[in-house]
Order: structure tokens, then C-alpha cells, then sequence
């Protein structure tokens, strides 16, 4: 093979790598059991604020995490199925959106104003500092964590759940 086109096979080899295991769209799963979430859940709200999602688990609620980044198409495309969802199951999980990055990255009001347009029925929260992220193994967005009041992760995808009455109470 002449060097230019086996040149142009590697470049979209490893474009295919880097899309297959990064960013917005690509999927996800989670390698072993469910993990019980032991360490802290604090991340603020859009005006930086402390909200405390163990707080939430501690009533007993069930938690849906919506990874979601303003800029992603897939997130967008995911978040009427998921708007939807948070209404039929109010009551019985409660859904929180969460931007991860800092306010260089992505500043609250992008946030706030694509939630707007986007008519996302539920809050959104700032993983401003990863570590929601990080505690939880999400690597990309969109990302759906389903944390039971045992603090059980039961569900970890880039789809929603086809059935959602599986995670409630």
C-alpha cells in the first residue's frame, strides 16, 4: 500500500478509537455489578451554591443523574424521552441534570438558557471539579446513573432506560 493511503487508514483507525470511546454519543457500560456509592454526592446548583444528592438518598428517593453538556447533540436529541420520563415518574425518582466542568468550560447561563430551550423538566446541577464524575465512572455525556436509596447504582447508560418502573420504589 503507498504510504499516503495507509497514512489516511491510520488517521481513521484512530479517529474511530477516540469517537468509539469519547464524548457525546458513544456508549457506555459498566464493567461488574451494580457499586454502592459510599463517598459524598455534593455538587452546587447553577448559582454555586452546595446541593448534597446523598441528602436526597437519605430521604429514601431514588436518583436519576442526567450527564448532559450543552454542546452535545445527543444529549439534545435525549432530552425530550428524558423530560418526558421525569414527569411520569415524579414522585418516585427524582431526575437532576449535571453539567460537568468548570464555568471557563461551560458558564451557567449556556447552561441555564440551553435547559431553557431544550425544556429540560428538572434542575440542573455543576460537577464543576469532575468529581461526581469521577466517583461514578462516567467518562462522556450523555450519561443516565440510576442511584437507589441504598446508594446502588442500578442503572449506568448513554440511553435512558426502557423501563423506568424498574427503578422505582
Amino acid at each position: 500500500m503507498p504510504v499516503r493511503p495507509r497514512l489516511a487508514a491510520i488517521v481513521l483507525a484512530l479517529a474511530a478509537v477516540v469517537l468509539a470511546t469519547s464524548g457525546c454519543g458513544s456508549p457506555q457500560k459498566r464493567p461488574h455489578d451494580p457499586d454502592t456509592v459510599t463517598a459524598p454526592m455534593v455538587v452546587s446548583d447553577l448559582d454555586g451554591k452546595p446541593f448534597d444528592i446523598g441528602a436526597v438518598l437519605d430521604r429514601g428517593e431514588t436518583v436519576a443523574l442526567v450527564f448532559w453538556q450543552t454542546t452535545c447533540g445527543a444529549c439534545q436529541n435525549e432530552a425530550d424521552t428524558l423530560s418526558a420520563a421525569a414527569r411520569a415518574n415524579e414522585g418516585t425518582v427524582r431526575f437532576f441534570g449535571v453539567v460537568p466542568g468548570s464555568e471557563r468550560i461551560v458558564e451557567s447561563a449556556t447552561i441555564r438558557k440551553t435547559s431553557d430551550d431544550w425544556g429540560l423538566a428538572y434542575p440542573t446541577l455543576r460537577d464543576r471539579d469532575l468529581s461526581l464524575m469521577n466517583l461514578l465512572g462516567v467518562s462522556m455525556t450523555p450519561t443516565i446513573v440510576i442511584v437507589d436509596p441504598t446508594r446502588t447504582v442500578r442503572y449506568q447508560s448513554h440511553r435512558p432506560p426502557s423501563n423506568w418502573s424498574a427503578y422505582t420504589k
